[in-house]
């Protein structure tokens, strides 16, 4: 009877500790209130792509804005679908995991799995990516659970795409799979499962009047996006040499083996692919599950596309987890596989004790979205952005942290949570720039983005351009800087001259 409950088990325990450990710890990420504002403005009644600006397609808006219609607004219903999405993966890659090996393994790639993806702070938080990689990981459980389950998987895989289309590879392999199989029921099911999803989704864009604005803003990344994300497969923001400087001896295999952790979301997948690709070659024996979910892998790596680093391949990892721990317990003698697992452990270790130390220092902060969690270094910077900016206040973020628009509960009084410098250009400069003319906010936080930290974070963007010459200019010309300086994650408080006298 436990056995058959493990997985809510570990569904549970993980949602549990993540609610109470990172729930309301702020975190500073650019991307995290892109969903948080877009989220609160559609829970207020504005319209997605018709309103105001949506980056990417509707399902990651519903998802958190039905948090916020049923919690309110706080960092916790902010955070509770990202926790809730990665305790599924959790829970779902122990399920694939014991089907296809051995109840040990499954334990070992969950706990590695939740240990070095948990561990990292900045990587759980809101994104569309976590929402669409567990609904792609539902429909994979889905699908390997008979029959019977066809449809869901179906609704799943189309739910995903819906949330990030690139990951409808996983539907297509699918499919595929059960042609393969001559499984002519099962395509069916699945295929109306997918059909039905796909038609909800349509009918609710286009009940609510934002068709043609969706259609309009998925042709607007096709044009924006690339040119801007490229990352090489596997690489990480400011490159992997910058981990090793200063380091020799002991430290240098002591700092290889940390980044071998942290890029273990690159690694894996090639390890899996490779190992079954050896196992072929010399037994010509893959089950066919094994085939399914390695083309399962391969399509949510896919998707990350163009840009293919560390993070990215971090929201699809659990595949990756699965295949190499199957592969590991048919390959590795028991004591290979004691010691290999062993020392991963001692790390996983490592990276779960310095994440509890930097939380231990954690200060607590009233705010609008209820009592924060904030590192104590970063604590008196926000305590000061929330006596000055208040809730209802009008704010506006440049060139890019929509979180702050969220943990203020300021107002933006321009269609864009943010102008991400590269990707968007001349046309939404000067659509930002009318708005703030025609309803100058009371506060901007500004950060005038160096050269070599566009470059840091972009380095496939270096013929585009990192500034808003027009809109900056405006800024620093009828925006003085707050006396003394407020300055949070970077961005420096302006105020508009009225404001900035009756505050004093």
């Amino acid at each position: 009877m436990i056995r058959r409950l493990e997985p809510w088990l570990i569904f549970a325990a993980v949602a549990a500790i993540l609610l109470t450990a990172h729930g309301n710890r702020l975190v500073f990420t650019n991307d995290e209130g892109i969903i948080l504002e877009a989220a609160q403005r559609m829970t207020e009644g504005s319209r997605l792509y018709v309103d105001f600006f949506g980056y990417m397609s509707p399902g990651g808006y519903w998802l958190q804005e039905i948090a916020f219609r049923a919690f309110g607004y706080s960092l916790r219903s902010a955070r509770l679908v990202v926790i809730l999405d990665f305790a599924v993966q959790c829970a779902l890659l122990f399920w694939i995991t014991r089907r296809v090996s051995t109840r040990p393994a499954a334990w070992c790639a969950t706990v590695l799995f939740f240990a070095f993806q948990a561990s990292n702070p900045t990587l759980l938080t809101s994104a569309h990516r976590w929402d669409s990689a567990a609904l792609a990981l539902g429909a994979v459980t889905a699908a390997l659970a008979g029959n019977r389950w066809l449809i869901l998987s179906g609704a799943l895989a189309a739910s995903a795409a819906v949330v990030t289309p690139s990951v409808a590879g996983v539907a297509v392999v699918t499919f595929a799979w059960m042609a393969t199989l001559r499984n002519w029921r099962g395509a069916f099911l699945f295929a109306g499962g997918a059909a039905t999803a796909g038609l909800v989704a349509i009918a609710i864009l286009a009940g609510g009047g934002i068709w043609g604005g969706f259609v309009d803003q998925m042709l607007w990344l096709q044009t924006h996006y690339s040119g801007v994300n490229v990352m090489p497969y596997g690489s990480i923001i400011g490159g992997y040499p910058a981990l090793f400087e200063g380091a020799s001896g002991l430290e240098l295999a002591i700092r290889a083996a940390l980044v071998l952790c942290v890029a273990l979301p690159a690694v894996l997948p090639v390890i899996a692919a490779g190992g079954w690709g050896v196992r072929y070659l010399r037994r010509r024996e893959v089950p066919p599950e094994i085939v399914y979910l390695l083309g399962c892998m391969a399509a949510l790596v896919i998707s990350c596309l163009p840009r293919a680093d560390v993070m990215h391949l971090a929201f699809v990892a659990p595949l990756g987890y699965t295949l190499t721990a199957a592969i590991a317990a048919l390959a590795l003698s028991r004591r290979a596989q004691f010691l290999t697992a062993a020392g991963f452990s001692v790390f996983a270790l490592v990276f779960l004790l310095n994440y509890h130390h930097e939380i231990r220092r954690d200060v607590s902060l009233d705010s609008p979205v209820g009592g924060l969690r904030i590192p104590q270094d970063a604590a008196p910077a926000v305590a000061d952005l929330l006596r000055h900016v208040r809730a209802g206040d009008t704010l506006y973020v440049h060139p890019y942290l929509p979180l702050l628009y969220y943990i203020t509960q300021a107002r933006n009084p321009t269609r864009f949570s943010y102008l991400a410098p590269g990707m968007m250009g001349k046309a939404e400069e000067e659509s930002a720039l009318d708005s703030l003319r025609r309803n100058p906010p009371q506060w901007i936080l500004y950060l005038a983005l160096p050269r070599e930290e566009f470059l840091r974070v972009f380095p496939s963007a270096g013929s585009l351009d990192n500034r808003f010459a027009a809109l900056e200019s405006w800024i620093e010309t009828h925006y003085p800087l707050v006396v003394p300086p407020v300055t949070v994650a970077g961005y420096t408080l302006r105020a508009r001259r009225d404001v900035s006298r009756t505050r004093r």
